[in-house]
């Protein structure tokens, strides 16, 4: 993997957000456009920090909270407005 997996075709799933008010809400494709360094795990409906994972594979951070292929640092991202909270942009 040399670049980010950002799939162009791809029908992102639609998540329930809220409790009180519920909305169906989806990744948006756009969003690569903002932040090039999103890889999207389609099976796990998920955007890591590909940077982060890279880091991962090849041993250069070690013990994490999230186990896998998953970002070490962040751990998915299921919303915009957390990547926009935890990344300097």
């Amino acid at each position: 993997m040399n670049i980010p997996n950002q799939p162009r075709n791809f029908a992102f799933p639609k998540r329930t957000f809220g409790k009180k008010k519920p909305v169906q809400r989806s990744f948006q494709f756009s969003w690569f456009e903002s932040f090039t360094w999103l890889h999207y795990n389609e099976s796990r409906d998920l955007a890591f920090c590909y940077f982060c994972m890279t880091a991962k594979k090849t041993g250069k951070i070690g013990h994490t909270k999230v186990d896998g292929p998953a970002a070490p640092i962040f751990g998915g991202y299921l919303r915009l407005c957390n990547v926009r909270l935890r990344v300097s942009v």
